[in-house]
């Protein structure tokens, strides 16, 4: 015999389809999240603490296949350099809720591979943890383009602050940039008018906020 149907009030069936809207609305929500970071130009995944490949957006995907450095390996995020893989596992089972960690593993052939990651859920090897990766030469043209942006530089000054930020004296960019020293020197004293800044150090001080924004 089946049993009898409960009945519920009317505020009762109201919180019954304001709950079944709100989870609609959140499965809409996580699909158009979803959506979004796959469209992220920055690779994206999640993994857990023995870097099993959870999820992992295009960019992803493109730049494991890429670098020479990174493979899919049966699910499982690998690095060719075995002390290098260890750094990285390290780092994922590291991480914490509130804090974002970060390695740089040199590349066979020119910079690093920035990888940052952040825990999601659980602890362990068991939990989730949110990562994306960079090359270093492809974070250094985002973020001084940022910069670039900001302060009106000219596409030479913009050359001229790469150099700097390399660490390169006025005589160093020069040479690069095939111009004469007083030149380069002109270039240097526009940045720093640009920028509100006197020296290198109040330099690196006033771009570093366009650092982390990359």
């Amino acid at each position: 015999m089946p049993a009898p149907k409960t009945k519920i009030n009317r505020r009762q069936r109201i919180a019954r389809d304001a709950e079944i809207g709100n989870q609609t609305l959140r499965r809409r929500d996580d699909h158009l999240l979803l959506a979004w970071i796959e469209q992220d130009r920055r690779a994206r995944l999640l993994v857990d603490g023995d870097l099993r490949i959870l999820w992992m957006n295009e960019a992803a995907r493109t730049d494991i296949e890429a670098f020479p450095e990174l493979s899919n390996r049966g699910n499982f995020l690998a690095l060719s350099d075995g002390d290098a893989h260890a750094k990285l596992v390290a780092l994922v089972r590291s991480c914490e809720f509130d804090v974002q960690r970060s390695i740089c593993i040199a590349r066979e052939e020119d910079g690093h591979v920035i990888f940052r990651a952040q825990r999601i859920t659980g602890s362990g090897s068991g939990d989730t943890i949110g990562m994306f990766f960079f090359h270093s030469a492809t974070a250094a043209t985002v973020i001084n383009s940022l910069v670039l942006q900001a302060f009106q530089l000219t596409p030479t000054e913009h050359r001229v602050l790469l150099g700097l930020a390399e660490g390169m004296a006025a005589d160093a960019v020069a040479e690069k940039l095939k111009i004469s020293l007083d030149t380069a020197r002109s270039h240097i004293r526009h940045i720093y008018q640009k920028l509100s800044v006197n020296s290198r150090e109040e330099m690196f001080r006033r771009i570093r906020p366009y650092l982390f924004s990359a």
